[in-house]
């Protein structure tokens, strides 16, 4: 089988799994405050279809 062929059929089972799965969710933290001992940190939850093929394209 042709390297680009397999490469072809690995990108489409991974979109047909995202599409089906909804996308992928992660958590992003931010520093608000980092003041010596004192650190304040967000949370926030993000994902997207869009941002799943994204990362599955770009890495």
């Amino acid at each position: 089988m042709n390297t680009l062929t397999l490469i072809g059929i690995i990108l489409i089972v991974l979109g047909a799994v995202v599409l089906i799965y909804g996308g992928i969710t992660y958590t992003s933290k931010k520093d608000i405050v980092d003041i010596g001992d004192l650190k304040i940190q967000t949370e926030k939850q993000k994902g997207s279809l869009l941002e799943a093929i994204r990362f599955l394209c770009c890495g």
